[in-house]
């Protein structure tokens, strides 16, 4: 699908950027199938070594720039979460990705049982 496919573009800049081992989890609506087409996508940067969560989403802000992955992109790094919300270009679609915060991805595995 357009999504899976939006999500393998991004997931190939993380295991690029960041060192093996890193991998990107889908939460939220997605996650659980219950996301409408208008939806975005929420994922997490899981083992990212980046120092902090801001410094993982700068490095990845700078890494999806490089490959041409991103368009409207804005680094949100004062937030008490902070976050890389971009349009995935090829797609369209909205895609918000946080730093090493496992419980995103525990909650949809929860909502699924």
């Amino acid at each position: 699908t357009r999504r899976e496919a939006a999500l393998a573009r991004v997931r190939e800049v993380v295991t690029e950027a960041f060192p093996q081992g890193t991998r990107l989890e889908v939460f939220g609506s997605y996650a659980t199938g219950m996301y409408l087409p208008t939806s975005d996508i929420d994922c997490v940067v899981l083992g990212s070594g980046a120092g902090t969560q801001a410094d993982g989403v700068r490095a990845l802000g700078k890494a999806l720039s490089r490959r041409g992955i991103a368009r409207k992109m804005e680094l949100i790094l004062k937030a008490r979460v902070p976050i890389a919300k971009f349009v995935e270009a090829q797609s369209g679609i909205q895609m918000d990705v946080s730093f090493d915060v496992a419980n995103g991805p525990q909650a949809a595995q929860f909502v699924c049982r």
